[in-house]
């Protein structure tokens, strides 16, 4: 498990990866834990391509092996950064 907070103009922003590429029997849960987020503060979620908006409270169960990647969020988030939990389970 572990936690990534990501901000506008951070240096390190998401990247395509798989959690784990050769073990089919995990899957990674991605919860989103902002408390506040708006639509168009961006900061959307993608598995092999799908995308699933960034919404307070809400969770991504997907297979470890699948491609993912996180989206920066928009210039103007009034000081919140978009966190989020990512737990491998097996």
């Amino acid at each position: 498990m572990w936690f990534n907070i990501t901000y506008n103009g951070k240096k390190t922003q998401h990247w395509l990866h798989r959690d784990d590429e050769q073990n089919l029997k995990l899957k990674s849960i991605v919860l989103f834990m902002t408390p506040i987020w708006q639509p168009d503060w961006k900061g959307s979620f993608y598995v092999d391509g799908e995308e699933f908006n960034y919404k307070p409270g809400s969770a991504v169960i997907f297979d470890s092996n699948e491609y993912h990647k996180g989206e920066s969020p928009a210039s103007e988030t009034y000081n919140w950064q978009r966190m989020s939990c990512n737990i491998i389970v097996g």
